[in-house]
């Protein structure tokens, strides 16, 4: 009985099969992979949102003591607090997303808030930036809420919620969204910008290649 087996020339070159880096999926190593993708425990992931959180608010915390009453503290505190809880959420949900482990979303991210909490150090350059978000969140919550935002030590009276820790936790979330859409857009262009300069770099370099083997004891019939 006469196998029916594929006439493969065994002199033949061997196949060579080109394959994105971001894009190899072997199901061998599907184990490893999904290893890989295991979320950091969810204190170390705090930790480091902690860190960033806390950098990039300085500029807009120091601006917020100068037009609230000292007593106000708590409030700016806790808006800052709610950040690093949603961006620490984030990360946690979002750790084993298979987008999350592409180099140009890990350039992209760690550029992007790299430049975030730098600049916010380097003042007055970091300052500006609050200053424009501050000024358009406490025109709208003084528009919204009726509070008068005074320089520090003044009185601040409430016509509206009787309490001034609300309007200025408010402010300070508002504030925050409104850093954060500035962040993304510039994230995006930071995006573009990876992305372009790995596709120049795959240009200059050979495509990686899989050389199959054939074993020529295998191909008789």
């Amino acid at each position: 009985m006469t196998d029916h087996a594929p006439h493969l020339n065994p002199y033949a070159p061997a196949e060579v099969v080109e394959q994105d880096e971001d894009e190899v999926h072997h199901p061998s190593n599907g184990d490893l992979l999904a290893e890989l993708r295991q979320p950091l425990p969810v204190w170390r992931i705090a930790i480091r949102w902690t860190f960033v959180c806390v950098l990039s608010a300085i500029p807009s915390f120091l601006l917020g003591m100068a037009v609230t009453n000292n007593k106000q503290i708590a409030a700016m505190v806790t808006g800052i607090a709610i950040f690093c809880l949603f961006y620490t959420w984030l990360d946690w949900r979002t750790a084993s997303f298979s987008w999350r482990h592409k180099k140009s979303v890990k350039w992209t991210l760690g550029i992007t808030y790299g430049t975030r909490v730098l600049i916010s150090v380097a003042v007055p350059i970091g300052g500006m930036l609050d200053i424009i978000c501050g000024v358009a969140s406490t025109t709208l919550v003084a528009k919204v809420t009726g509070f008068q935002f005074e320089p520090s030590g003044a009185a601040n009276d409430l016509s509206a919620f009787g309490e001034p820790f609300f309007p200025v936790l408010l402010t300070t979330l508002i504030q925050g969204v409104l850093m954060n859409v500035v962040l993304s857009i510039y994230g995006i262009v930071v995006f573009g910008i990876v992305l372009a300069i790995r596709a120049m770099s795959a240009k200059d370099e050979p495509p990686t290649e899989k050389t199959i083997a054939v074993d020529p004891s295998s191909l008789n019939s």
